[in-house]
């Protein structure tokens, strides 16, 4: 899981009101302005309450315009537990979160991604959808919703949201290593293998990566690129070491790659 680390914005200090309605602590107030005449003449002949009363207006808008969209140290803290394996504080919090910030499409594609390691499908893809309507080039939102479609079985709707996210930033291993995934489970060993390539040489830390090359290069008979890979899996502490040895054992006739 991947958050992006963007410095938080820090919220002024706001001012208390002469009268406040109907908001709550820390939240943008809105101000009692006294009743003023809006004969031209009264106005020409004593300007400084309307003056006075612009100032303040103007003064309300600045601290609503000043309210942060986003919390993204809150964020980070909590995509900690999600990694931690904590899904139900996760969930439980990120949809606190997104009630306090609705603007914030970090949030959403953190929902999503928690959403999606609980199997809710439909809710995932509401979450990653949003999260995209509010950032069009959140590329970590595009593989949420091609992980998803995946396990929903929309395999094109898969590879087109892959393809985005690696057009948005070409730079994202994830995206690559996910089409690596589709392609073994389309068959396509050498498409697998060479987006799976791209994967490893941006990433060398992501297990799943060097385990699903060396399935890749299984099929496509390549012993000395099987074997590397396997032991590049085996480093790293791959979970499903024992999955893939089936797959060489030849014990299952297709592989069910993560």
């Amino acid at each position: 899981m991947v958050v992006e680390r963007i410095q938080t914005q820090a919220q002024s200090d706001v001012a208390k009101p002469i009268t406040s309605i109907g908001f709550q602590d820390n939240e943008p107030t809105v101000m009692a302005l006294p009743r003023l005449s809006c004969d031209p003449n009264k106005i020409m002949k004593n300007p400084l309450p309307y003056l006075a009363m612009l100032v303040l207006a103007l003064g309300a808008c600045d601290q609503i315009a000043r309210k942060p969209k986003q919390d993204l140290s809150r964020i980070e803290a909590i995509d900690v537990r999600f990694n931690e394996g904590d899904f139900d504080y996760a969930l439980a919090e990120m949809r606190k979160y997104t009630t306090d910030y609705p603007d914030c499409d970090q949030g959403w594609c953190l929902l999503g991604w928690v959403h999606a390691k609980l199997d809710d499908i439909e809710s995932a893809k509401d979450c990653f959808d949003r999260a995209i309507t509010l950032n069009p080039k959140l590329d970590n939102a595009f593989v949420g919703l091609g992980v998803v479609k995946r396990k929903d079985g929309d395999l094109q709707g898969a590879r087109q949201a892959y393809t985005e996210a690696t057009r948005i930033l070409p730079e994202n291993a994830e995206a690559f290593s996910s089409l690596l995934v589709l392609e073994i489970l389309e068959q396509d060993y050498e498409a697998a293998a060479a987006y799976g390539e791209k994967a490893w040489v941006l990433r060398k830390d992501l297990a799943s990566i060097p385990a699903n090359l060396a399935v890749a290069y299984h099929y496509l008979g390549n012993e000395g690129k099987k074997r590397q890979y396997y032991q590049e899996a085996e480093k790293l502490g791959y979970h499903r070491l024992d999955a893939i040895d089936e797959i060489f054992a030849d014990s299952v006739s297709s592989p069910n790659p993560e």
